[in-house]
C-alpha cells in the first residue's frame, strides 16, 4: 500500500457538497465586472528557437506573479508581470523528484500547488518557489477503498478546498486538510458528468466544469447545492481544449480547430469570440486574472498576452457573500 503524505496542505473540506468556510467570505468582490473586448498587448517567449521554454500550464498569483510549468522536464516557473526575471522552482524538502506536473493553480495566497497526473500527487510551493509539501491522492483514496483513474484537472477555493476532476469516471473528487477523502460530485441532480475536460473557480467559490461534447459548462454553488447548465452554443464547429474563469465567473474557453478563445459571461449574456488575431495560435492553457488573459502556447513555445477591456454591471449572482 502506498503511504499517504498530505504534509500540512492547509486544506480545509467537510463532505462532498462543503458550505463555504469562514475564510472564504472576509474580502467581498468588487461591484460584478464583465470583459467587452481584448487586444493582444505582448507576447512572452523564453529562450531562443528550438530551445524556446514550452508553456505547458499557466496561472496568475494575487500578486501579480506568473506562475508556470515548463513541458520539457514538467518544472515550476514564476516570472514577473511583464514577463521578465523567469525563475524555476526549487526542491525544497527532501529529494529533488521532477515527476510529470502539468497543471498549476497560484490563487490560494501563501501557496503554489501544481498536480502530477501520472504520479497522482499535488505538490506545494511558498512564494519564492521552494516545494513545502506533498499530497499522495492514489494513497489516500487507495486507503479510502477508492481509485483515482484519469485526474485531467484541479483547483482549490479560497477556503482551501481542494478539487480534482477524474475525467474518465466523470466526477470530482474532495479532499479535507489532514488528507482525508472528503467525498465525490458526480450526479448532479438529473445531470451526469459526461465527458468532462477542465475545471476552475471563480473568487466566489463557484466550480466551472468544461465538458467536450456538446460543448458546455456547469456551474456548481456548493453551498446552495445546486448546479447552472449553460450551453455553449456558437456557430460552426468547435473544439473546446482549455478553460479559465475570472473572479466574477466569465467563462473563457480555448477552441482547439481554430486557436479562438470564446469568452461566455457570467451575466448570462450571449458569449463572444475573442479576436486573437494571431495566425496559428494554439490555446493549450489559459489563465484569467481579471485584468489580461494568458494564454500558453505550447506549439509555438510562447504565451500571448490579452488586454482585457471590463465594463462594471450588476448582478444579482454576485452578492456580497464572494470573495476574492
Amino acid at each position: 500500500m502506498r503511504r499517504a503524505a498530505c504534509l500540512g496542505l492547509l486544506l480545509a473540506l467537510h463532505g462532498p457538497v462543503p458550505a463555504i468556510a469562514a475564510g472564504e467570505i472576509a474580502l467581498p468582490l468588487s461591484a460584478a465586472a464583465v470583459p467587452s473586448e481584448g487586444r493582444l498587448e505582448t507576447i512572452w517567449h523564453w529562450g531562443v528557437g528550438a530551445a524556446r521554454l514550452i508553456p505547458a500550464a499557466l496561472d496568475v498569483h494575487p500578486s501579480g506573479l506568473v506562475w508556470g510549468i515548463e513541458a520539457r522536464r514538467h518544472r515550476l516557473f514564476r516570472c514577473s508581470l511583464d514577463g521578465s526575471d523567469l525563475e524555476f522552482a526549487a526542491g525544497g524538502e527532501g529529494p529533488v523528484e521532477l515527476g510529470f506536473a502539468s497543471h498549476v493553480f497560484a490563487r490560494s495566497g501563501l501557496s503554489v500547488f501544481t498536480l502530477d497526473p501520472w504520479n497522482q500527487w499535488i505538490e506545494r510551493y511558498d512564494l519564492a518557489g521552494v516545494r513545502e509539501g506533498r499530497l499522495d491522492l492514489a494513497a489516500i483514496l487507495e486507503q479510502a477503498g477508492e481509485s483515482l483513474i484519469d485526474p485531467v484537472d484541479f483547483c482549490l477555493r479560497r477556503s482551501g478546498e481542494l478539487f480534482v476532476l477524474d475525467r474518465e469516471a466523470g466526477r470530482i473528487l474532495a479532499f479535507d486538510e489532514e488528507g482525508r477523502f472528503g467525498g465525490t460530485i458526480g450526479e448532479l441532480g438529473a445531470q451526469a458528468l459526461r465527458d468532462p475536460l477542465a475545471l476552475d473557480v471563480d473568487g466566489h467559490g463557484r466550480l466551472y466544469v468544461l465538458e467536450a461534447d456538446p460543448p458546455e459548462l456547469l456551474i456548481l454553488e456548493l453551498a446552495a447545492k445546486r448546479f447552472t447548465h449553460r450551453p455553449l452554443d456558437a456557430e460552426g464547429d468547435w473544439v473546446p481544449v482549455s478553460l479559465a474563469i475570472d473572479p466574477w465567473g466569465t467563462a473563457f474557453i480555448g477552441d482547439a480547430s481554430t486557436g479562438r478563445i470564446r469568452v461566455e459571461p457570467h451575466t448570462g449574456e450571449v458569449g463572444w469570440w475573442l479576436d486573437v488575431s494571431a495566425d496559428g495560435l494554439t490555446p493549450s492553457d489559459l489563465a484569467a486574472d481579471g485584468v489580461r488573459l494568458l494564454v500558453g502556447d505550447r506549439d509555438a513555445r510562447q504565451v500571448w498576452v490579452f488586454l482585457l477591456t471590463y465594463q462594471r454591471r450588476e448582478s444579482p449572482r454576485d452578492g456580497a457573500s464572494g470573495s476574492r
